[in-house]
């Protein structure tokens, strides 16, 4: 239930500068800080403790360190979540429950697990909620308390993130995604339905976990000391030692910047590539952390059991630009990247034209020596016929003659026998006679040939 607020006598005003940043103030608690969450806008931060009874404690304090209510809890408090409109705050911990407050610590519901609640997260518009749990589920809930879906694995749940798409923060690539890590050393991708879309099992046991909102970045902390980037696809991109295992990680919207506390109390602001922008070391082992989604503001709870304000603007407002501005390039590169796939499509669709083109060449001159052959044979054989039949009727026209000499011979045999020359006449006659036996020898002979020709031909 909600307490009274107190004054804000354990508030140290600090203004440290820590390399790009500067820690505004410290507000110290009675217990350890295992959980904090902060407003899209820095103005609230929330911190969840665990006090000595074993029961958990809320605070909620504003920007300028004035505690303006708190909330108890059967136990520790091990994940805080608040809207961008801070009306809505989740809580999620040892008392296996997820629960549901409104901005100024009134109980709206709570949900009961099989498990401790280990992290938990809310859309920036309060309308889903994600939780891990050592029940070995993660959940998605709706706000009014419904699961939407959960997924249920081999090994408790240790850590859940995921990406929220909205009008100032696009996704990136198609849909958002929740990401999870669980004690039996896997790494979990899932839709914003549940689906799953890819599992990776990781060499050591991964201990915290962050989505950026837009959803380009998955962060990891290790138990290898190590900090592992992936994005939305599993491809890890880069790894970066620390100077012990990452307890918690959080970074801003468009994944320009990393934030990671180790357990030995180093506090590390990398770029999204993984190259270091500043670290500070806290003293004592960083147990939570959050960030405004522009990076401006962070909260971090300790196991000093304090809870810290850091104003990190100006490094934010650099890493805004350059993020803007990689995003230009990103886009300029895009652009050129489809001109040139364009032109290269172009220029296979013309090479692929001109290759058609040649082949139809090719095509249309085998044809063209096919029907030059045909033609050059057909002119061959014309060639042929026209030479034999020049040959015929050269053979006929001088067998013609035989014919002009037998006439003869039969026009003085009819003279010889009007003359009653009997003998001159059967002698014409028989000359007559033999000289057509001759000529139809010779035109046998003729016709003889030109079947045997026109048969070889």
């Amino acid at each position: 239930m909600a307490l009274s607020p107190l004054s804000s006598k354990n508030l140290k005003k600090l203004n440290q500068n820590i390399g790009g940043a500067e820690i505004i103030w410290k507000y110290q608690l009675r217990g350890e800080v295992g959980s904090v969450s902060i407003s899209r806008d820095g103005s609230i931060n929330l911190a969840g403790t665990s006090e000595t009874s074993g029961k958990g404690m809320l605070f909620c304090i504003n920007r300028e360190g004035e505690l303006l209510w708190k909330y108890a809890f059967p136990g520790k408090i091990l994940g805080l979540g608040i809207s961008e409109d801070r009306n809505t705050i989740v809580a999620g911990g040892e008392d296996k429950k997820i629960t549901m407050l409104d901005g100024k610590g009134k109980l709206i519901w709570a949900f009961s697990a099989q498990s401790s609640i280990t992290s938990v997260e809310i859309s920036p518009e309060g309308s889903k909620i994600l939780a891990s749990s050592l029940d070995n589920n993660i959940y998605c809930i709706s706000k009014s308390g419904k699961i939407l879906w959960k997924y249920t694995g081999g090994a408790s749940m240790v850590g859940v993130s995921g990406s929220w798409e909205s009008e100032d923060i696009p996704t990136s690539g198609e849909g958002n995604i929740v990401a999870a890590v669980s004690s039996n050393k896997y790494l979990y991708c899932f839709s914003s339905e549940g689906k799953l879309l890819w599992q990776h099992a990781t060499a050591k046991s991964m201990q915290c976990i962050s989505v950026s909102l837009d959803g380009s970045i998955i962060v990891t902390g290790s138990t290898d000391n190590h900090l592992h980037c992936f994005d939305k696809n599993g491809k890890e991109l880069w790894k970066i030692e620390l100077n012990s295992p990452a307890k918690t990680i959080c970074t801003t919207k468009d994944g320009s910047a990393v934030f990671a506390g180790t357990e030995k109390g180093m506090l590390y602001c990398l770029t999204r590539r993984g190259e270091l922008i500043w670290k500070h070391d806290m003293g004592k082992g960083i147990l939570a952390l959050a960030c405004a989604p522009d990076g401006s503001a962070l909260a971090l709870g300790s196991a000093d059991k304090g809870l810290y304000s850091i104003d990190n603007s100006k490094t934010a407002t650099k890493l805004i630009k350059e993020e803007e501005e990689r995003r230009k390039l990103e886009k300029e590169r895009a652009t050129i990247e489809e001109k040139l796939q364009k032109a290269y499509e172009e220029r296979k669709k013309k090479e692929l034209e001109r290759k058609k083109a040649e082949e139809e060449k090719k095509r249309l001159e085998i044809e063209l020596k096919k029907k030059e052959e045909m033609f050059a044979k057909q002119k061959k054989k014309v060639e042929k016929d026209i030479e034999f039949l020049t040959n015929a009727i050269t053979d006929i026209a001088n067998a013609s003659t035989q014919v002009l000499e037998a006439k003869s011979k039969l026009e003085n045999a009819k003279k010889f026998l009007s003359e009653g020359n009997l003998e001159k006449a059967s002698a014409n006659s028989k000359e007559c006679e033999l000289i057509l036996e001759k000529f139809k020898t010779r035109i046998n002979e003729i016709l003889a040939k030109m079947a045997t020709e026109r048969r070889l031909a």
